[in-house]
């Protein structure tokens, strides 16, 4: 909270030196009373709404099965503040089982090249690097 937008996403690898100027200056044009939406996925071994690592949940592995992989997805909101000039970032999240995607060959096909063509940096920040390979077959088998 109250943190610049280059700090927050510090940690996402590339983020900053690819899009970071484009961003900030997106951030700073928006105008109050106008709300934008954008999602973002990831993958967990856990439907848990709270995943804090504090709480310490077995991540994913290579080892994992069907039943226990979920797509988080957030949906997120950016509401430019009037009287602050900040921006309120909310965050909604919806866990689905990987069996409901894997059912729908769209959305399974999809995944399964995001995954494969995901950077190595990138999966590592996801915490998806020794799982990706297992859950690309678990898509496609």
């Amino acid at each position: 909270m109250g943190k610049p937008i280059d700090f927050i996403h510090a940690p996402v690898p590339g983020l900053n030196d690819s899009l970071g100027a484009q961003i900030d200056g997106f951030l700073r044009r928006m105008k109050p009373g106008v709300s934008w939406l954008r999602e973002n996925w990831g993958l967990s071994r856990w439907p848990d709404l709270n995943q804090h690592p504090a709480r310490g949940l077995r991540r994913l592995d290579g080892g994992v099965s069907l039943a226990e992989v979920w797509l988080r997805v957030e949906y997120q909101a950016l509401v430019a503040l009037p009287e602050s000039q900040g921006v309120l970032f909310g965050i909604r999240v919806a866990a689905h089982p990987l069996a409901a995607v894997k059912a729908d060959a769209t959305a399974a096909a999809g995944l399964a090249r995001a995954l494969r063509t995901m950077p190595d940096a990138m999966a590592a920040y996801k915490g998806l690097a020794s799982s990706r390979e297992r859950i690309v077959q678990l898509l496609e088998e």
